[in-house]
C-alpha cells in the first residue's frame, strides 16, 4: 500500500477500492454468516431435544393410527374431574389396618432369631408372619439388616438356597435411626 501505484505514477486519477475495505466487508459477512450458523445450530440442539409427535405420513409407515391432538377447553376438564370425583364417591370405601409390627420391631426378632443359630433359610425367615403386611415388613426389615451390615445374605450356585448370617455389627456400619447404641459412640 506504501509503494506508488501504476496507476498514479502514470497521471492517471482512477480510484480503486481500498484493499481493507475489501477485507472489512467480507470479515463483516463472514461473521453474519458465523452468526446465522451459530443460531441454526442452538436451534437445532433445542429442537432434537423436544419429543414431538410424529405426522400422519411417519405413523402410516410406522403402522400407528394417527390420532390428531385435540385442545380441551377449562369447563371440559372441570366436567371429567367431577366425574372423576362422583366415581370415587359410588366406590366402597376401604379401610387399612394400621402398620401392626414397625420394622424395627422384626429387626429385634429376626435378629434373636439369628442369635439362636448360624444361619437360617431365607425362607425360614418368613414362617412365623401370618399375612402379607407382615411378609412385607420381614422383607424390609432383612433389607434393612443388610444395610446396616447385621447380616451377610450368600447363596451356593445360581439357583441354590440363600442363606442368612447373623454378623457382629462393624464398627464404621450405620445405624438404625431409633438405636440405643447410636448416641452412645
Amino acid at each position: 500500500m506504501l509503494l506508488p501505484r501504476p496507476e498514479t505514477a502514470a497521471g492517471g486519477e482512477g480510484e480503486e477500492e481500498n484493499p481493507r475495505d475489501a477485507l472489512v466487508r467480507r470479515l463483516l459477512e463472514h461473521q453474519k454468516f458465523r452468526a446465522a450458523a451459530e443460531l441454526l445450530h442452538e436451534r437445532e440442539q433445542v429442537r432434537s431435544a423436544q419429543w414431538q409427535r410424529p405426522d400422519e405420513r411417519v405413523a402410516a409407515l410406522a403402522g400407528d393410527e394417527y390420532e390428531p391432538e385435540i385442545e380441551v377447553d377449562l369447563f371440559s376438564l372441570l366436567s371429567a374431574f367431577q366425574a372423576v370425583v362422583q366415581r370415587a364417591m359410588q366406590r366402597p370405601k376401604v379401610l387399612l389396618p394400621p402398620e401392626q409390627l414397625p420394622v424395627e420391631v422384626r429387626i429385634s426378632q429376626l435378629l434373636s432369631r439369628l442369635s439362636e443359630t448360624a444361619a437360617c433359610g431365607f425362607e425360614e425367615l418368613f414362617a412365623d408372619a401370618r399375612d402379607r403386611p407382615e411378609l412385607i415388613v420381614t422383607f424390609l426389615a432383612l433389607l434393612e439388616m443388610i444395610r446396616l451390615r447385621l447380616v451377610r445374605v450368600f447363596q451356593s450356585g445360581g439357583f441354590g438356597p440363600i442363606r442368612v448370617y447373623k454378623r457382629p455389627r462393624p464398627a464404621d456400619a450405620p445405624r438404625l435411626i431409633g438405636d440405643p447404641e447410636a448416641h452412645r459412640g
